[in-house]
């Protein structure tokens, strides 16, 4: 389990974000889950994305890009496929890359589930 340097109360907005962005409240297509999540959390979530980027299977290795390229060659970089991505398959579950932000955005909630859930938070 992560620990957050977030309170419990933070965590519970962060989960209401990840949540809203689930159920397809994106405010903001064209970009990731970063932007939209502190769109909806109205907090700095990167103290929470990073450590959770580094737990996802399938990490780009990039934290500003944390979703691959879902193209086999590797061609194209996670930053790339970012930039070059239209904004109605960013979270489009039918496109390869929209199906990684989707999956990322999954694991995200797991982990606050997780933190909220058994003490991963500091309410000092």
């Amino acid at each position: 389990m992560i620990t957050f340097d977030y309170t419990k109360y933070q965590l519970k907005s962060i989960q209401r974000g990840l949540y809203a962005l689930k159920a397809g409240d994106i405010p903001f297509r064209e970009y990731g889950i970063c932007t939209n999540l502190e769109e909806r959390a109205n907090i700095d979530v990167d103290y929470f994305m990073k450590p959770c980027f580094r737990t996802w299977r399938q990490f780009s290795g990039d934290s500003a890009y944390p979703v691959p390229s879902p193209y086999a060659s590797g061609k194209y970089s996670a930053s790339v496929v970012y930039g070059t991505t239209h904004k109605d398959d960013m979270w489009n579950p039918e496109h390869p890359y929209g199906s990684l932000r989707l999956d990322l955005l999954e694991h995200l909630i797991r982990e606050c589930e997780d933190a909220i859930d058994n003490g991963g938070y500091n309410d000092e």
